[in-house]
C-alpha cells in the first residue's frame, strides 16, 4: 500500500488451532506533519472498550479520543447468541483510540523534533521530522468468546510479547530435560514479571501481578531454584517475595525496595 511518499507491506500469518491473526508490518514513512494510524473495524459498535496499562487494565469510553495504553486493547460485547469480543495485541506501540466498534492504533506521528505549541519553527531552524524512514513491527488480532477476562487476554498478550526463541546448535548430549520451566504460575490470572537476583546478592526476588481484577490463590513454582511458593492476591495486587540463596530459610513477602 502506497500514500504520499510511504509504502506500507504487511505479511499476515495464521496459527493451527487458533483464532488469531498475526502481522508483520514494514513501513517506509516519509511524510511530514502527518499521524499513520492502523484502522480494526469491528460490530460492537456498542461495546465495552478495555485497555491495559501498567500491572492493570482499565475501561474506557469509546469516543474517539486517544488514550496510553500498553500491550493490548479488548472491545467485547454480544448479541442474541451470546457474548464475544476482539483483542488487538500491539508490540511497542501505546496509543489507542475507539469509536462506534472502530479499533485503531497510532503507529506513527511525523511532527517537527521539539515542537511545542504555540511556538512555531521554521526551515532556518535546522529541525528533524520525528520517526521517519523503515519500522517494522508485529500485530495480532485475536477473536474471542465471552469478556476479555473470559478469554484470558493479559496471557495471551504476554505470549504474544515474549514468544519463544529458537536457536540452532550442534547437536550434543547435554545436562537439561528436554523441557524444563525457569517459573511458573499455576493461576490464570497471576503473572510472574520479576525474577532477579536480589539487590544484596543474598537470593533472588519474584515480583507477580493479579491481572483479572480477582482475587487469587495457588502456588508459584520456582524451577531454577527448586522453590514453590504459596500465595493469596487480592484484585489488582501486585507482591514481591525474597527467596533467600539458603534454601533452609522461608520465604519473606517484602516490598519494592525489598524490605521487610
Amino acid at each position: 500500500t502506497h500514500f504520499g511518499d510511504s509504502f506500507l507491506r504487511q505479511r499476515f500469518s495464521l496459527e493451527r488451532n487458533s483464532p488469531a491473526l498475526t502481522s508483520l508490518v514494514t513501513v517506509n514513512w516519509n511524510e511530514k506533519y502527518r499521524v499513520f494510524k492502523l484502522s480494526f473495524p469491528t460490530v460492537l459498535r456498542e461495546g465495552i472498550l478495555t485497555s491495559s496499562i501498567p500491572y492493570g487494565a482499565i475501561e474506557r469510553e469509546m469516543n474517539g479520543e486517544e488514550e496510553p495504553g500498553r500491550d493490548w486493547i479488548d472491545l467485547s460485547g454480544g448479541d442474541g447468541g451470546g457474548g464475544f469480543g476482539v483483542a488487538l495485541f500491539t508490540e511497542g506501540k501505546c496509543g489507542y483510540s475507539a469509536k462506534d466498534g472502530d479499533l485503531r492504533v497510532t503507529v506513527l506521528h511525523s511532527t517537527a523534533w521539539s515542537h511545542h505549541n504555540p511556538a512555531v519553527v521554521t526551515e532556518a531552524d535546522g529541525y528533524r521530522f520525528m520517526e521517519q524512514g523503515i519500522h517494522e513491527f508485529s500485530y495480532r488480532v485475536l477473536p474471542h468468546q465471552g469478556d476479555w477476562r473470559e478469554a484470558g487476554i493479559p496471557r495471551r498478550s504476554r505470549e504474544f510479547a515474549a514468544a519463544p526463541m529458537s536457536l540452532v546448535t550442534n547437536m550434543h548430549d547435554g545436562p537439561l530435560p528436554r523441557s524444563r520451566s525457569l517459573a511458573s504460575s499455576g493461576m490464570e490470572n497471576v503473572d510472574i514479571s520479576v525474577l532477579k537476583l536480589s539487590e544484596d546478592g543474598s537470593g533472588w526476588v519474584l515480583r507477580c501481578v493479579e491481572t483479572m481484577g480477582r482475587a487469587a490463590a495457588g502456588n508459584l513454582e520456582v524451577g531454577l531454584l527448586g522453590r514453590t511458593i504459596e500465595i493469596v492476591m487480592r484484585p489488582w495486587e501486585i507482591s514481591t517475595f525474597y527467596l533467600p540463596e539458603n534454601r533452609s530459610k522461608g520465604v519473606v513477602k517484602v516490598n519494592l525496595l525489598e524490605l521487610e
